[in-house]
Parts: structure tokens; sequence; C-alpha cells
């Protein structure tokens, strides 16, 4: 079955999809990291002394 899968499939296939898992893959580094900036800016905001 894998054999037939792929000698169906294309190289411009497999390079829309690795294009297409890579955008998704930014997409959630890209929530990551804004969690962790959220994280270290609370952090931050809060330990900061009131004047």
């Amino acid at each position: 079955m894998a054999n037939i899968s792929l000698a169906v499939v294309t190289e411009q296939t497999v390079v829309v999809i690795l294009i297409c898992v890579y955008n998704m893959l930014i997409f959630v580094v890209f929530h990551f990291v804004m969690d962790l900036h959220r994280y270290y800016w609370l952090r931050r905001v809060m330990n900061k002394p009131e004047v």
C-alpha cells in the first residue's frame, strides 16, 4: 500500500505538503513564543516594586 500511494505522489505535491507543514509549525512556534513573552512580562511587572 505504501509503495502504491508514494508512486502516485508527485514532487510538487510533496512540496505543497511540506509548505503547509512548515506554516503550521511556524504558527505553533509563534504562539509558544508569545506565551513565553507574556509569562516573562507578567513576572517582571508583578515583581516591580510600587512607588
